[in-house]
């Protein structure tokens, strides 16, 4: 994929559409909800006590995501 770049009114832009890593961006942030209701799911099955760095790192991850970090 390659970017494409025109020419309109004297004007040149970027169809962001064809910009590496935008379709795989859009991607990942319409999967985002579900991926963090899953996790949070997993999350709630453990016992609250672990402390996995694998653990450390989700919950760290959720708090991300929710803009609490």
């Amino acid at each position: 994929m390659s970017w494409k770049i025109a020419l309109e009114d004297e004007r040149y832009y970027v169809n962001a559409e064809t910009m590496p890593g935008v379709q795989k961006a859009h991607r990942l942030a319409a999967a985002a909800p579900e991926l963090l209701e899953t996790l949070e799911g997993l999350l709630n099955a453990l016992p609250s006590a672990t402390t996995h760095p694998a653990i450390k790192a989700a919950r760290a991850a959720i708090a991300k995501a929710k803009g609490e970090e």
